[in-house]
């Protein structure tokens, strides 16, 4: 699995739409597929992240997460340089999803999760 940056064709072939805001973003790539994209929009105030990975992948991190805990903190890195928060909501779907936004420093306030 590579981890390389998401182009506009990664994020339109995965999601099936092409995104209307600017965004930061990762892609999981497996034999030439999109896997997952993490990321953030970079147009927003605050900056608003999301993550989105198919089920096996997701599987997969939750056994062995350095790839991905990476990627997080690379864009906690660049919120970081611009001086910005970054606000997330955890999947009620996801199991452990809020587990592992606590755990990548991120605050509960009220549901949403804020990252400064």
């Amino acid at each position: 699995m590579n981890v390389l940056p998401a182009t506009v064709e990664d994020m339109e072939t995965f999601y099936g739409f092409r995104h209307r805001r600017t965004v930061r973003a990762f892609a999981f790539v497996e034999d030439g597929d999109v896997q997952g994209i993490v990321g953030m929009c970079v147009n927003t105030r605050p900056l608003v992240g999301f993550l989105t990975l198919r089920e096996d992948l997701r599987e997969r991190l939750s056994r062995y997460p350095r790839p991905l805990i990476r990627v997080v903190q690379r864009l906690q890195q660049h919120a970081a340089s611009l001086g910005l928060p970054i606000v997330v909501e955890a999947d009620a779907a996801v199991p452990q999803a809020d587990r592992f936004i606590v755990a990548m420093g991120f605050e509960n306030k009220n549901g949403v999760y804020v990252w400064h």
